[in-house]
């Protein structure tokens, strides 16, 4: 009968620590995978996400990765926003190239519009850049869906935001804000310049004094882009043909325009912004059309 006790005892404690292994293996699981930063080891760093020497097909893995934790109810809200906002981040940064980590369906504005507003509504003060994405998709493409307050709003939000968002870029942020208040101004029901100013004052101060020698481009070819489509003035026209000249003499294998057309532009499936963007630009001023036959020339020799 000692023996038996003795059995069984040790049978009752084997399936004791059984049971709270198991249960210990899935509670530290469950929290594994709740920092974005802690990617499976077949996935490149978030970081790497936009970077120009990571593989598209690693790219595409990552925003798969990315998205489902941004949709995943039992991690961290903070996590689930700044996740989604990578994967917004990559249409800006990549183009539509990398459509198929995003959706197997074919891409378009809509889907990841409704996208960056669903992740931007899980807790809006997580995100700098994200309610920013936001107001410029939906004024671009859906401007009769907003309103002033919307648009005021969300860029509240973006500036609460980024007192506390580690992530936030102030050279991007600013040059997505002048864009902003560039598109919100083509309609009377959207304009805030009375709040934010005019769109050009705010691009010089962004490309003045906010960025850096390597982000100027990119911030000079948005400001250009504005400049074409609702110019009016004669100061404006001449800014647009400096800045033309400005892109043109600062063309480096890895300034920021330079990828970012690399990939958005010069690719088979062209990002409909971008393309409409370029082509707008080449018809009111045609001296960009020598712009990107060099920046061409210098992406295919690389």
């Amino acid at each position: 009968m000692k023996y038996l006790i003795y059995i069984v005892s040790i049978i009752f404690i084997t399936i004791l620590a059984i049971v709270f292994f198991v249960k210990y293996n899935e509670i530290t699981q469950k929290n594994q995978i709740s920092p974005i930063g802690q990617l499976p080891s077949n996935l490149v760093p978030l970081d790497n996400l936009f970077s120009s020497s990571t593989e598209y097909s690693k790219k595409i893995d990552s925003i798969k990765f990315l998205k489902h934790v941004s949709l995943n109810n039992d991690i961290p809200e903070k996590n689930r926003v700044l996740a989604g906002s990578s994967v917004v981040s990559s249409f800006f940064s990549n183009g539509v190239e990398l459509k198929d980590g995003f959706s197997s369906e074919e891409f378009n504005e809509r889907s990841i519009y409704e996208y960056a507003k669903k992740i931007n509504n899980i807790n809006s003060g997580h995100s700098a850049i994200l309610p920013l994405y936001v107001a410029y998709i939906g004024l671009r493409f859906y401007p009769e869906e907003y309103s002033k307050k919307q648009v005021l709003d969300l860029l509240e939000t973006s500036k609460t935001a980024s007192l506390s968002d580690i992530s936030s870029r102030p050279c991007r942020n600013q040059s997505k804000v002048s864009s902003i208040i560039y598109m919100a101004s083509k309609n009377k029901n959207t304009d805030i310049t009375t709040e934010y100013g005019n769109y050009y004052s705010s691009f010089e101060n962004t490309f003045n004094n906010i960025c850096d020698s390597k982000s100027k481009s990119i911030v000079a070819f948005m400001w250009l882009a504005a400049i074409s489509d609702v110019a009016n003035t004669e100061k404006e026209n001449k800014k647009a043909e400096e800045l033309i000249e400005f892109i043109k003499n600062n063309l480096i294998n890895d300034d920021s325009l330079t990828r970012n057309l690399k990939s958005s532009y010069f690719v088979k499936d062209k990002e409909p912004d971008t393309k409409s963007i370029v082509e707008r630009i080449s018809v009111k001023y045609p001296t960009f059309k020598d712009v990107l036959k060099d920046m061409e020339n210098s992406i295919s020799s690389n």
